[in-house]
């Protein structure tokens, strides 16, 4: 029986091709299938043998993990910076612009 082991659909596509070279490194046999015509379909990748899905698991998280340490120090390396700033912004624009709608009730 198949099964899904990962959710291709909003994966960026380095994700994606990591994920698949760690599967074929490991020796696990694996398929893709893509979103398909009007985006109806499952994008995934998928194992046919039920056996093999702990270790397909393990090895996708393993990767999951290093990939996600490596987006991070790429990112603090070109300095960017998550901040607050912006959604305080917003919710500030959002107050301002609804009290002005009250103003004129």
């Amino acid at each position: 029986m198949t099964r899904r082991i990962f959710d291709t659909y909003h994966a960026s596509d380095s994700e994606t091709s990591g994920i698949k070279k760690a599967l074929d490194e490991s020796g696990i046999e694996w398929f893709e299938t893509q979103k398909g015509r009007w985006w109806v379909g499952s994008a995934a990748l998928w194992i046919s043998r039920d056996e093999d899905y702990i270790a397909a698991r393990q090895v996708i998280d393993e990767f999951q993990q290093l990939w996600t340490q490596s987006v991070r120090e790429q990112a603090s390396q070109k300095g960017i910076r998550w901040s607050r700033l912006p959604a305080a912004l917003v919710v500030i624009g959002i107050i301002l612009y609804l009290a002005t709608f009250w103003f004129w009730l």
